[in-house]
Formats: structure tokens, C-alpha cells, sequence
């Protein structure tokens, strides 16, 4: 082919100009199909790691898959048509003289830049629509793991998360903390004043919680009214003490209801995370700890040490220090009520 077109300068100009033009296809077709990929590839792999029985999102992804699938294949036949007339236009060249009349060629290669200039607008559009389908991914991915009314991480991203940090706790070593709490009385809220002041409160409690813990700590909804903080690089007395400092925050935040200031505390419980271990186990440990602070009196933080809870915080006579305040509290009412005067 190459001496043909020596041959025949005018064929060979010809040609030369509108594949300068043409070879611009194959690589934006590389690129639009490696993003194709790429974007296929990491929602079928979210897609894949879902439950069987997925909700709403999980049947938009598919349709996002489907639209791409559709895509792939509207640019893998464009090609093979383009592929089909270079290849056209190269046997004709293959076939002429140093005498032979252009006027196929030049036809066939006029027809070849109006076939490529559609393809050009064609990638185009498939781009844009690309981008857009490549940012519905992001966002399902990322909706997957937030909780939708306080914004934190939700407890499928918890799982994933300890999950990875455990393996990295038995291949590095290291301290990771885990700390759960519980809403005090939240359900008076939700009965007394109705679910909206309860919406509010969580993402009162969510809010505290996020300007409160370190930029290192992650902050999540596991459900409920309950709420978790993975610390790590934290042992458990100082995870216990982050977990006094959030309890003492939540504690000063105040949620109005026609003209009332209702006032939010919440109980927790705290365990140090070890190599191997499950999420399971170590919202078991925590919760064990956390009931204790319920019984005892709530508004308080325990720790799981040594299998078996105590309290964070002690009075001298060893009574914990939110039992004491909630027998004072008591004793008052008692006496209140025995003598009003």
C-alpha cells in the first residue's frame, strides 16, 4: 500500500488527510470504553456485595447497568461499520495504479469524513452521557453506606469498616477502640412529642458527635437511636475518655419544642477492638457494657474490661458517679413528695 501511494501522490494526500482526521476515533473509542468498563466494573462489584433481597437502589443500579450494557453495544457495532470502511478504503487504494482515476477513492473518502465526523458527535454524546451514568454510580454507592437522615455512615459501612481494620490490627498491630451509644428514653420522645422531635434529636445527637470526636474517628448510625465511634490508634481508657467528653457534649445540647428546651443525654458503652475479631463480638462486648450503664443510671459511660463492665468515672465510696446523682435525684422527689412545704 505504502508504494501505491507513492505512486500516486494524490491518492496518498488525500488519504493522508482524512486519516489524520479519522485516527482520532480509535483512541476516543479506547477511552469510552475503558470508562464503559470501568464504570460497569464497579457497579456490578457494589452491585454483587449487596444482599440478595436489595431495596430501590439496588434495581437502579441494575438499570444504570442495563443503560450501560446498551451503551457498550451501540459503540461496539458504530465501530465495526467504521472498521468495516477504512478497511474498504484501504483495499481500494490496494488496487490502483500509478494511472488509475481517484474518483472512487475520493468518493469513498468523502464518505469516510462524513462517516467520521458522526462518529465524533456520537462519541461525544456517549461521553456526556457516560460522565452523567459514572456520577449515578458514585452517588449510589455513596447512599449506600449514609444513613439518610443523620448524614453518618450507617452500619453496613460500619461492618465493612471493622472488617478491613481488624485485618489491619493483625498485620500491623496496633490499638482500635470501639464505642456504642444509646439515646436516653428515647422512645418518650418519639411518644410524648412524636417521631418528627425524634428525627430531630438523632441528628442533634448526630451533629454533637461530629464536631465532637477526632478527625481520626469515625462516627456512625448503627440504627435506632443507637450510634457508634470506631478510635483508631486508642486504647480503652482513653477511647472512655472521648466517650466522656461526647457524653458531657450531648448532655449541654438542647432540643426546642414549642418553647421548651428538651434536654438530650445518651449512655454508652466501650470496648477495645482485638486482631480476628468480628463485628458481632464487638458490638456484643460494648452492648454489655452499655446495658450496664442503663441500669445503673444511664447518662454514663462503661467499659468492658477483662470480661466484665464497670464504670468509667467512680465516686469515692465506689458507687459510680451517675448512680449517685440519679439516688440524689431520687431522694429529693421522695421528700418533696412526703413534705410539699
Amino acid at each position: 500500500m505504502l508504494s501505491l501511494i507513492c505512486a500516486n501522490p494524490i491518492a496518498g494526500l488525500l488519504l493522508g488527510q482524512e486519516l489524520l482526521v479519522a485516527n482520532v476515533s480509535p483512541w476516543l473509542w479506547l477511552v469510552v470504553g475503558l470508562g464503559l468498563l470501568g464504570t460497569s466494573f464497579s457497579l456490578g462489584l457494589w452491585l454483587g456485595r449487596r444482599p440478595v433481597a436489595g431495596g430501590d437502589d439496588s434495581v437502579q443500579a441494575r438499570e444504570v447497568l442495563q443503560h450501560l450494557s446498551q451503551l457498550a453495544a451501540g459503540m461496539e457495532g458504530d465501530y465495526s461499520n467504521y472498521q468495516r470502511l477504512m478497511r474498504s478504503v484501504s483495499a481500494e487504494v490496494e488496487r490502483m495504479g500509478e494511472t488509475a482515476d481517484t474518483s472512487a477513492l475520493r468518493q469513498m473518502l468523502d464518505e469516510l469524513n462524513v462517516r467520521n465526523r458522526e462518529l465524533k458527535i456520537k462519541l461525544s454524546g456517549m461521553q456526556a452521557e457516560l460522565d452523567g451514568k459514572a456520577q449515578e454510580v458514585q452517588t449510589l454507592v455513596s447512599e449506600s453506606r449514609t444513613d439518610a437522615l443523620t448524614g453518618l455512615p450507617n452500619r453496613r459501612c460500619f461492618n465493612e469498616n471493622i472488617e478491613q481494620r481488624t485485618k489491619e490490627l493483625g498485620r500491623y498491630g496496633g490499638e482500635l477502640s470501639f464505642v456504642i451509644l444509646d439515646v436516653d428514653h428515647f422512645k418518650k420522645f418519639n411518644d410524648t412529642y412524636g417521631h418528627l422531635l425524634g428525627d430531630e434529636v438523632l441528628r442533634k445527637v448526630a451533629e454533637v458527635m461530629q464536631v465532637t470526636v477526632r478527625d481520626s474517628d469515625i462516627p456512625f448510625r448503627l440504627g435506632g437511636e443507637e450510634f457508634a465511634v470506631l478510635m483508631p490508634a486508642v486504647g480503652l481508657l482513653e477511647a472512655g475518655r472521648g466517650a466522656e467528653r461526647l457524653r458531657q457534649a450531648i448532655e449541654q445540647c438542647r432540643v426546642d419544642y414549642e418553647g421548651q428546651s428538651l434536654r438530650v443525654t445518651a449512655s454508652f458503652g466501650v470496648t477495645q477492638v482485638a486482631a480476628g475479631d468480628h463485628a458481632e463480638t464487638v458490638v456484643e462486648r460494648a452492648d454489655q457494657a452499655l446495658y450496664a450503664a442503663k441500669e445503673a443510671s444511664r447518662n454514663a459511660v462503661w467499659l468492658w474490661e477483662n470480661n466484665q463492665y464497670r464504670p468509667l468515672i467512680k465516686t469515692k465510696n465506689g458507687v459510680p458517679a451517675g448512680m449517685k446523682a440519679s439516688a440524689d435525684s431520687l431522694r429529693e422527689s421522695l421528700l418533696a413528695a412526703i413534705d410539699p412545704s
